[in-house]
């Protein structure tokens, strides 16, 4: 894997933030399949800028928004040059990298390309039960992770075995956002820097900071349900209070 560069800024989160907990009504909702994977229809995830500069949160919602429109039955790739020039709009001009919440509100108020979100909540990612319903019924997970050292040489993301010390250390490395789609019960896999990357689930409990559900319309197809065979109105009915 091509390294790239680091941008998302410490988690914030506000009184106001919805969390899925909240919620989530397990006993209520189906059965999880061993693997949900919403990757297998994407065609590829393109770097977006994040070679030379740290637009990760953007080029995360981007893919996000890739993966949600492959799956609904026509994938939309946002342009490199969108992605930038999001970026540095936000930015001011300056590769200073964004706060994860403060653009999920621009995402879901003026939207990238065309594309806005509906509604958004903050999920546990030492909660592997709401990660999977996430990734599940909502087609991927906005993650952020605080990215040790240590991950620069792994294959798999994983906690090394010297533990959160010295190049294990959360942040050691730097922040990154990265769009996951792809759930088991021990993996998560991520979009990241123009390839996809796997982490174990300690991997996501101990350097994940934030993680984000949304709810986006173009997860609905025109007959209004999504990929995993869910229509609109019952979805709503199931989650309501995560759409207010």
């Amino acid at each position: 894997m091509k390294l790239g560069m680091l941008g998302k800024q410490p988690a914030v989160f506000r009184p106001e933030t919805l969390r899925l907990e909240n919620y989530l009504n397990v006993p209520q909702l189906p059965p999880l399949p061993e693997t949900s994977d919403w990757f297998a229809q994407v065609s590829k995830f393109p770097m977006d800028g994040n070679d030379n500069l740290g637009d990760c949160v953007v080029a995360g919602a981007a893919h996000m928004i890739q993966t949600w429109s492959a799956n609904a039955g026509k994938e939309a790739v946002i342009l490199e040059k969108t992605v930038i020039d999001t970026y540095l709009k936000l930015t001011g001009g300056t590769d200073t990298g964004l706060n994860m919440l403060e653009f999920l509100k621009f995402w879901r108020k003026t939207g990238i390309a065309g594309h806005k979100i509906g509604a958004f909540a903050a999920i546990d990612p030492k909660n592997i039960t709401s990660v999977r319903y996430a990734n599940y019924l909502f087609g991927g997970v906005y993650f952020g992770f605080m990215l040790p050292w240590s991950a620069q040489e792994q294959k798999i993301w994983d906690v090394p075995a010297g533990g959160i010390r010295g190049d294990g250390e959360p942040g050691s490395w730097g922040g990154h956002c990265v769009n996951g789609g792809v759930a088991t019960p021990r993996m998560v896999k991520v979009g990241t820097w123009g390839t996809e990357q796997w982490a174990t689930i300690d991997f996501v409990g101990t350097y994940c900071d934030e993680a984000w559900v949304i709810i986006s319309l173009e997860w609905f197809d025109k007959s209004h349900h999504t990929p995993s065979g869910f229509h609109w109105k019952e979805l709503l009915a199931d989650l309501k209070a995560v759409t207010k």
